[in-house]
């Protein structure tokens, strides 16, 4: 972020006083007082320093929850910035039910935000589930929109596993085998050559030198640790 002053020793012990009181009405009354700037440094300080530092993933999820329930506009990107630092580090609890209670008030931006920050540092596939079972439950295209943007490994056995649930539904998955080919990324290249074998897209255009008998591709449809070494490979 540019323009932000990082500095400011006043802001951050308040901002301190209030995480460590779980002040939640003190936290809303501040920024209000605030100047634009103040506001930009208070920003920073919560997204980069405070919040990824607190001592538990529920004192985290307690001002995650207050924060996107008081204004998700002004507060979500900090939150998000936050979460994504604790999850890097495994000290965020996915399974904690405040993360049911902001799914049910996001909006579809809101949720494209949270995938796009969150999805792409899930680095097994239970954490990539629990992230899609969310946030992109409403449509395969949904599902397969964030794991495209994400691309990780995980992402991509997902976006693989969504598109069985329409087999046979041609016209909705050949623009996600086009969009795997354009992302120009090896993984996504060698999901794409899955996704064409299996979905006997063969008159499509594309070479790949990974051949693959439908047999061979319905294994590594079902057993993740097959496509992982499949197209890591």
């Amino acid at each position: 972020m540019t323009g932000i002053i990082r500095t400011n020793p006043a802001l951050r012990r308040r901002l301190e006083a209030i995480l460590t009181g779980q002040d939640e009405g003190a936290m809303l009354a501040l920024f209000p007082t605030l100047t634009n700037s103040e506001r930009r440094t208070a920003g920073w300080l919560l997204g980069e320093e405070l919040l990824p530092r607190l001592a538990t993933s529920a004192t985290f999820m307690f001002w995650f929850d207050a924060l996107t329930a008081a204004d998700v506009r002004a507060h979500l990107g900090t939150c998000l910035k936050a979460a994504g630092s604790r999850l890097s580090r495994d000290l965020l609890d996915l399974d904690d039910p405040r993360w049911d209670s902001f799914a049910a008030r996001a909006t579809a931006i809101d949720r494209r935000k949270t995938l796009d920050a969150l999805l792409p540092l899930a680095a097994d596939i239970a954490t990539a589930d629990r992230l899609l079972s969310r946030f992109a439950a409403d449509s395969v295209e949904s599902a397969a929109t964030a794991c495209l943007r994400a691309a990780t490994t995980p992402a991509l056995f997902r976006l693989f596993t969504a598109l069985q649930t329409i087999e046979g539904d041609t016209e909705r998955i050949v623009p996600i085998y086009k969009a795997l080919l354009k992302l120009g990324q090896r993984r996504a290249f060698k999901t794409a050559s899955l996704v064409r074998s299996h979905f006997g897209l063969e008159s499509l255009p594309g070479t790949f030198s990974l051949q693959l008998e439908p047999w061979q591709t319905d294994r590594v449809a079902i057993d993740y640790d097959k496509f992982a070494r499949l197209i890591e490979g």
